[in-house]
């Protein structure tokens, strides 16, 4: 059969050795791109926002949903947050950095920026002034902190990789393609064809068939004449390992994978429980130490609406 696609010059088989090889050679830029990601910060964002604070009433005015959810947002995607101790509330700090050179923290100041709609504002600030959360630190970057999808970098890069190319096999052309005779409309139609092809949105294109016009058509196979199908036939390791990935990348995160699927009631409440007191109340606890150190009074956040014995 002769595909439009056919090139002339060159061959074929080499071109698609080529692509093959360039698609898996192509690193992913940004492995906290898929959906396992957003699950899980969403998740835990949610459940913190949640938290009912207990403590002096002029402290709780700084303790807000907002807050909270910020910081498991924060905690999963990049694995840490900071935020930035104002006259009545903690503001989050798009990027910062911090300097010293003592190993206790306490010493340390950092060079922090925030945005506003229009512009932008750097300070420099002490420890003390400063609320600063992380998942976890490599000991020899103790000023970094480095999130679950940091430590299973190799889990991140497969699960993005796998989510990507499910994408571009359902973001590629798609639609319908009918064989004609060679000829019949003129070879000037046929040159159009790979873009015709590759602009298909469920629609239909011409190609041509194994004979043409001057040969006995009634020679060519029936099944020529039937629309092919263009359109992604992903194979069934693939998307297997996909939900595996998914799966894997949960794992990675603290976040039981039955939460999100079409798991029986039991499995849920026992996902539920199991990820309350693995996950939430340890970094409720790391939250309620750190603010309480900063703020000089004790602080805590209850659960009560959330899990229930």
């Amino acid at each position: 059969m002769k595909w439009p696609w056919t090139r002339k010059r060159g061959d074929f088989t080499t071109d698609v050795l080529a692509a093959v090889f360039t698609a898996a050679t192509t690193k992913v830029s940004d492995a906290g791109r898929h959906a396992a990601v957003e699950a899980a910060a969403g998740m835990l964002s949610r459940t913190l926002s949640m938290a009912k604070p207990d403590g002096p009433g002029w402290v709780l005015d700084y303790i807000r949903p907002c807050f909270l959810a910020q910081v498991g947002r924060d905690l999963i995607r990049h694995g840490q947050s900071l935020h930035t101790i104002e006259d009545d509330r903690f503001s989050p700090c798009a990027s910062w950095d911090w300097r010293g050179t003592n190993p206790d923290p306490r010493t340390w100041k950092a060079r922090v920026t925030d945005y506003g709609p229009t512009g932008s504002r750097t300070r420099i600030m002490s420890f003390d002034s400063l609320i600063w959360l992380y998942w976890g630190r490599h000991l020899a970057t103790p000023s970094y902190g480095s999130g679950p999808l940091q430590f299973a970098s190799s889990t991140g890069k497969l699960a993005g990789s796998i989510e990507a190319a499910l994408a571009d096999e359902a973001g590629g052309p798609r639609g319908q393609l009918i064989t004609q005779p060679e000829g019949a409309s003129g070879d000037e139609a046929l040159e159009p064809l790979r873009e015709a092809i590759s602009k298909l949105k469920g629609g239909v294109a011409f190609v041509e068939s194994v004979r043409g016009v001057d040969n006995n058509i009634g020679a060519v196979p029936a099944r020529d004449f039937d629309p092919k199908r263009l359109g992604a036939e992903t194979p069934p390791a693939i998307v297997e390992i996909g939900r595996d990935a998914y799966r894997r990348a949960l794992a990675a995160m603290g976040t039981p994978a039955a939460l999100f699927d079409d798991a029986d009631g039991t499995s849920q409440r026992e996902a539920m429980r199991r990820y309350f007191f693995t996950v939430v109340k340890p970094i409720a606890k790391q939250v309620e130490s750190v603010i309480s150190d900063r703020l000089g009074v004790p602080v805590t956040l209850g659960f009560d609406n959330y899990y229930m014995d």
